[in-house]
């Protein structure tokens, strides 16, 4: 019970927007020796869940969004030095961002948190991404993965113009591209070129960690 407790704690904390009693539920959980794993998983993706359905509902507005997304950061800012992953290259290169036009950034605040703990290296662009940031650096550092967020409906064809951008580049044969986005969905991936479709920061972990097992196998 004292997991489901200090979980259910975070939750709320973040839900509610207040960062300092989310640090301390971090901090009470690793003290109950939660996986810091379960903590990212079921406590702050599942809080991330119900401000997005408040979101969708009209009951929460872009100021509660920020508050939440300010709690998310604390948390996570407390809980990266204990998920250090060990000595070795990186599993892969990752350029991440939400596109231009859209200042969302919680899902992939989330989503590069994710990548980075389990050994990616991870170039978080931040928001109102142009497509152009995306292909230049990726061709700058020779990414493996490019990850492109949108939560309004409006920018999503900027990600049409990274897939576009990437081809002209010559360097999107080498690339796997994913989106991510309430607002998106796997048909939507399909129509722009886009390789995968990630539901959640977890799925894209998921995604990123089979293309680069893939890929080294085929090396």
């Amino acid at each position: 019970m004292v997991k489901d407790d200090v979980l259910e704690t975070l939750r709320q904390a973040i839900v509610e927007g207040k960062a300092e009693q989310a640090q301390k539920a971090c901090a009470a959980a690793l003290e109950a020796d939660v996986d810091p794993v379960v903590i990212l998983n079921e406590g702050m993706t599942k809080a991330m869940q119900i401000v997005g359905d408040k979101w969708d509902a009209k009951e929460y507005f872009l100021p509660d969004v920020l508050v939440s997304a300010d709690a998310v950061k604390k948390g996570i800012e407390f809980l990266k030095p204990h998920l250090r992953v060990g000595e070795g290259g990186p599993a892969g290169t990752v350029v991440i961002g939400t596109v231009k036009g859209d200042i969302h950034s919680i899902g992939k605040n989330l989503v590069a948190m994710f990548l980075e703990v389990s050994g990616f290296e991870v170039y978080d662009l931040g928001e109102d991404v142009p497509a152009e940031r995306f292909v230049e650096v990726a061709v700058e550092h020779h990414a493996d993965i490019v990850g492109s967020s949108a939560f309004i409906t409006s920018v999503a064809p900027e990600m049409t113009r990274i897939e576009e951008l990437l081809k002209e580049a010559e360097v999107r044969h080498n690339i796997f591209t994913m989106v991510g986005g309430c607002v998106l969905d796997p048909a939507w991936a399909k129509k722009i070129g886009a390789d995968a479709f990630g539901k959640d920061a977890m799925h894209a972990v998921q995604l990123a960690q089979a293309f680069m097992a893939k890929k080294k196998a085929s090396a």
